[in-house]
């Protein structure tokens, strides 16, 4: 997470799982944040090329 995005989270958010759909909202008690994360798969690949493709909005 970045400095400067910290601000748009709350306490108590959490990943959920949606089935119907197969999204992965991020909520919180006030609100959601989005209705899908992306997840990067960092694991076998270089970071600054998967950082270039994120979509980051």
């Amino acid at each position: 997470m970045k400095d400067h995005t910290a601000v748009q989270f709350d306490d108590g958010m959490e990943v959920r799982f949606n089935p119907r759909y197969f999204t992965m909202p991020l909520v919180s008690p006030k609100r959601v944040l989005t209705d899908n994360l992306e997840v990067l798969d960092l694991s076998n690949t270089d970071l600054n090329s998967q950082i270039d493709r994120a979509h980051d909005c």
